[in-house]
């Protein structure tokens, strides 16, 4: 006998001997199901209807026997449905109910939730969700029996419950609204605003409703909020403050006198934080954030001044203003000091005076005071009378008095002296003395064209022009000019101009050394004069324009000497005038004693440039001398050559020398030439 699942396959093999082929007759319950030749009875799928009484009867050639009997018993699967989904609102538990179970020996649920399960080994059990748990739970129902488990599954669905947020609490100002920005509600199938104020509402179905403030409504509102879910319903509520605005009253204008001050004593103000006040005057606000500044006016402060007050509060702040008028003091200006020449009046040209009800003048000189009670009184000074005389203004007002002096001084006439008539030189210049008394400044001018170092002070230093030198003369003034109002006076002196000496030595001029030369100089303007010379020559009478020059033995070696003609000055010119000329002096013919009348010597170019080359023949000594000298017998250079066969020749340099007539010598111990090479450029 067999116990088998319901599926699953079986077989019942059956052991026979006999004569011949032997035929299988296999029977179910005493009912023929099927003969075979094989001594084994498969079934591969069983079926509930399989089970029952197999027995096999088997024939052979000898007859037929019956095997015994074997019984098939069917096993079914185990079945399992974990019943309908269910749903359950967020903190509740979930009793499972409608679960059917066949075929099995034990049960068992499982789940995938935060959650625990009680009595899971029952048809029945109950699901207890995790704190705060939603969402979709699987239960899993697994059943086990002889034959296969059976697994089913059902979903419990955790419904979350309605949240309410209504936000922060607000403040808005008087006559302002509000829009809630900051609600959240969660789970909600549909969403009410109520509130208890005397405004109104709209969006009231949305989670940013505006609450717009009543006519004059202050204090405070309460915003409800009502979300309506499937689980529990929520409510919250929000407060508005609603702020009244601020509100200033400055208080009454008022008025001050210049440099006074006011303090406000009637300001009010509702609804505020802070006060400031401000001001556009010059003067200075204390106790600025009170209700009862002090304004003090400004240096010479007058006219209006605005004080205003500003109420600053959490809503709209308030201003208001309030004026102080500045009543100027009284002022007196005498005007400006003034001069005026004795014997003279003085009418006042530009006093002043504001804010004033009365006028009075007064003086303190020998003079008169008309129209003293006007702003443009009259002085006429005393007879003689000089000096300072202060005249005062008196000034009363309703803001107060005021007095100013103002002086006039009072000058006698000037006086005025050039000084003495002068002479002068025409190269020097003239100290001046002049004199004054009584002025307010003085000045030298000039009938010429000369100058004045400083033509404003007394003793100024006159240099005379070329067209003074020229005329011989000029006239020099000196002005006073008058303090106040008088009359400027002058005087002149005249001015003579003396010559230096004029002098001319005479043309340079050439003589040979056994000469001597008559002088013809000249001179002007001169009180004597007298020749020098260079040289060691002799005059006859240096004291004559033409006197006679010897030249003397280094004069003759030189090749020439400057003369000097110098002319001394006449008083009160001082000094010489000088003027020169050159005499150049040849050697003509030869030292006595010696016989070189065959000598030949040249220069070669002449003129020239840079270079230029001497020559030398017939001269039967050892060397010879080669100078360079100016025309002042100044030496530029000397060199020595060797004389051969008579003959001598070289290059002479003369690069660097000025143009100009330079003497070039030829000296030896017996020979003595001087020639004339002109150097160009």
């Amino acid at each position: 006998s067999q116990s088998v699942c319901l599926g699953t396959g079986v077989s019942f093999s059956v052991t026979a001997t006999g004569e011949g082929a032997l035929t299988y007759q296999w029977r179910k319950d005493g009912t023929n199901i099927t003969v075979a030749t094989n001594s084994t009875y498969n079934i591969a799928s069983v079926s509930a209807s399989d089970a029952g009484d197999y027995d096999c009867i088997v024939t052979g050639d000898c007859g037929s026997v019956t095997s015994s009997v074997a019984t098939l018993t069917v096993e079914f699967n185990a079945t399992a449905y974990a019943g309908a989904d269910g749903e359950i609102c967020e903190g509740n538990n979930y009793y499972v109910t409608g679960t059917t179970a066949a075929n099995y020996t034990s049960i068992l649920w499982t789940h995938n939730g935060l959650g625990t399960l009680q009595d899971p080994t029952t048809l029945s059990p109950v699901y207890v969700p995790g704190v705060g748990e939603t969402g979709d739970v699987t239960l899993t129902l697994t059943v086990s029996g002889n034959c296969d488990p059976a697994v089913d599954e059902m979903i419990i669905t955790i419904l979350p419950n309605t949240t309410a947020y209504a936000g922060e609490n607000a403040t808005v100002c008087l006559g302002g609204s509000y829009t809630v920005m900051d609600a959240i509600a969660t789970n909600y199938n549909t969403i009410l605003w109520t509130h208890n104020g005397s405004g109104s509402l709209s969006n009231e179905t949305t989670l940013s409703p505006n609450y717009t403030c009543g006519a004059g409504e202050t204090g405070q509102v309460t915003l409800t909020l009502h979300a309506d879910g499937d689980c529990l319903d929520a409510t919250d509520a929000l407060d508005i403050t609603i702020i009244p605005n601020s509100s200033a009253d400055a208080g009454t204008d008022a008025s001050i006198c210049e440099s006074g001050s006011y303090t406000v004593n009637d300001a009010t103000a509702s609804d505020y934080n802070t006060l400031s006040w401000t001001h556009n005057g010059t003067g200075a606000l204390s106790n600025a954030t009170t209700l009862s500044p002090t304004y003090t006016s400004g240096a010479g402060e007058t006219g209006i001044v605005t004080l205003t007050l500003t109420a600053d509060g959490d809503c709209a702040d308030d201003t208001d203003a309030m004026e102080i008028t500045i009543t100027p003091n009284s002022t007196a200006y005498a005007g400006s000091d003034a001069s005026i020449c004795e014997n003279n009046s003085y009418t006042i040209p530009d006093a002043n005076a504001t804010n004033y009800t009365g006028i009075l003048w007064t003086h303190n000189g020998s003079g008169t005071l008309s129209n003293a009670t006007t702003l443009s009184p009259t002085y006429t000074s005393g007879s003689g009378e000089t000096g300072t005389v202060t005249l005062t203004i008196s000034i009363t007002g309703a803001c107060g008095d005021s007095m100013d002096d103002m002086d006039i001084n009072i000058y006698a006439n000037p006086l005025v002296d050039a000084g003495e008539d002068g002479i002068v030189c025409e190269d020097d210049n003239h100290l001046l003395n002049g004199f004054a008394e009584n002025h307010s400044s003085i000045l030298w001018s000039t009938s010429g064209d000369g100058t004045f170092d400083n033509p404003s002070i007394l003793n100024a230093l006159y240099t005379p022009g070329n067209n003074d030198i020229n005329s011989g003369s000029v006239m020099l003034t000196l002005t006073a000019e008058g303090q106040g109002d008088c009359d400027a006076v002058s005087d002149d002196l005249l001015l003579e101009i003396s010559y230096m000496p004029l002098v001319d030595a005479g043309e340079n001029d050439t003589i040979c050394h056994n000469e001597s030369y008559v002088l013809s100089g000249y001179a002007d303007n001169e009180s004597n004069i007298l020749w020098t010379s260079a040289g060691d020559g002799s005059f006859d009478d240096p004291t004559l324009l033409d006197a006679t020059y010897t030249p003397g033995d280094n004069d003759i070696f030189m090749g020439g000497v400057e003369l000097i003609l110098h002319a001394y000055a006449i008083s009160p010119c001082d000094g010489t005038s000088m003027d020169q000329m050159f005499l150049n002096i040849e050697i003509c013919g030869f030292l006595l004693g010696l016989s070189y009348e065959h000598v030949n010597f040249r220069v070669a170019p002449n003129p020239a440039n840079g270079t230029s080359h001497f020559f030398i023949e017939n001269l039967y000594e050892e060397e010879v001398t080669i100078q360079i000298m100016d025309m002042k017998g100044s030496l530029i250079s000397s060199d020595k050559y060797q004389l051969i066969k008579g003959k001598a020749s070289g290059k002479m340099i003369l690069i660097g020398l000025e143009e100009g007539v330079y003497n070039i010598r030829a000296k030896s111990k017996g020979y003595l030439k001087t020639l004339r090479l002109i150097v160009t450029k």
